[in-house]
């Protein structure tokens, strides 16, 4: 199953990392439906698989990625 997901990244990672996350999330049957340019970051949908590699990868020294959220709709009440 393929969630939408909000991919932050670290401020210092290369255009081409990004680009690599990117092409391997595409390569595992995910779709990458917006890349941020005021920020390092993007939204895609991550089949659950590949989600867990990407959290995995998360959780180490090092890692490229900042967070990893569910994208939602948000609502302010007036």
């Amino acid at each position: 199953m393929l969630n939408r997901y909000i991919v932050l990244l670290n401020g210092n990672v290369a255009t081409s990392d990004i680009d690599k996350t990117i092409a391997d999330i595409e390569n595992a049957g995910g779709k990458v439906t917006h890349r941020f340019s005021a920020m390092k970051g993007f939204v895609a949908m991550i089949p659950e698989p590949h989600l867990r590699v990407l959290q995995d990868s998360r959780n180490t020294a090092g890692s490229m990625i900042n967070r990893i959220e569910p994208d939602s709709v948000v609502r302010i009440d007036s």
